[in-house]
């Protein structure tokens, strides 16, 4: 190839690169995408579409004879073949995880699904976004040398979770309490307290218990703050949860961080630890 087509060439990936980054690959259509959902009216029409690399995208319908205006919002996960509650699962929203949890010695299985779609609301010209958090329960009881059932588990028809979150900003399913039962944490965005977390723990049966966390709400000062929840260094066998509140000053922010540890007997997060300082503003 000479110096001039290989500048040329250059020259074209180069554009190439700077049109997807900016209005998207040109070879996305509308045509090309498979569509889940469509909400709301032109010009504020809103659809849920994944394309053919998996990614699941809102879209303006819209749009048609201009580049696609869409935003990815993730992956879409595919379902293996041994999970039976495909038909469980909205086919309007996108799977974004699909985990397991499973204790072949009892014959039970759960499996944790989170999803994301469309939905209306009052007032509002636009249709918004949504996760939601499927969790099924499966029963596969094994054999006892009778040929007989070993345990009288039985599979749920339908969800026995099914919660709708306005953002799930992390979806956790590990022992995150050092005490050998999973939990599954979700950290989601409330309309109303902002940055929150729910936490369910399984039992050797496969039953789901919620966790309060009352006592760690009530530990927050009421103020005009910003408050944020999250998992502490659980892994490492740090703190396993932790709140932190931002109180604004007149030279910057007083910062409250709080540090809860697992009481295993009494089934909640006691408060470990408080650190605060204050954060000034340079101008």
């Amino acid at each position: 190839m000479t110096r001039r087509r290989l500048v040329v060439a250059l020259g074209i990936l180069i554009g190439c690169q700077l049109v997807s980054a900016q209005n998207g690959p040109q070879c996305l259509s509308m045509k090309s995408l498979r569509f889940l959902d469509e909400h709301g009216t032109a010009p504020n029409k809103q659809a849920l579409a994944v394309d053919a690399d998996g990614r699941i995208l809102l879209v303006n319908p819209s749009s048609s004879g201009r580049p696609i205006d869409y935003e990815p919002l993730g992956y879409e996960q595919v379902a293996p073949p041994d999970f039976p509650f495909s038909s469980a699962v909205p086919k309007t929203e996108g799977l974004l995880t699909l985990r397991p949890v499973s204790c072949a010695e009892r014959g039970w299985r759960l499996w944790v699904a989170e999803t994301i779609g469309l939905e209306d609301l009052p007032r509002r010209k636009q249709p918004v976004l949504s996760n939601h958090l499927y969790v099924f329960r499966q029963c596969n009881a094994p054999a006892t040398e009778k040929g007989t059932a070993g345990h009288d588990c039985v599979t749920a028809t339908g969800p026995v979770i099914a919660e709708k979150f306005r953002e799930i900003s992390d979806l956790v399913v590990d022992d995150i309490n050092g005490d050998q039962r999973t939990e599954i944490a979700v950290q989601y965005t409330d309309p109303v307290i902002g940055p929150w977390m729910k936490i369910w723990q399984v039992d050797d049966a496969g039953e789901l218990h919620a966790i309060s966390l009352e006592a760690v709400r009530r530990d927050i000062v009421p103020a005009d703050s910003h408050v944020e929840i999250g998992l502490g260094d659980y892994l490492h066998g740090g703190e396993l949860l932790f709140t932190e509140q931002r109180v604004p000053t007149n030279r910057g922010w007083h910062v409250t961080r709080r540090y809860y540890d697992w009481n295993v007997e009494k089934q909640r997060y006691d408060l470990a630890e408080v650190v605060q300082t204050d954060e000034i503003t340079l101008k």
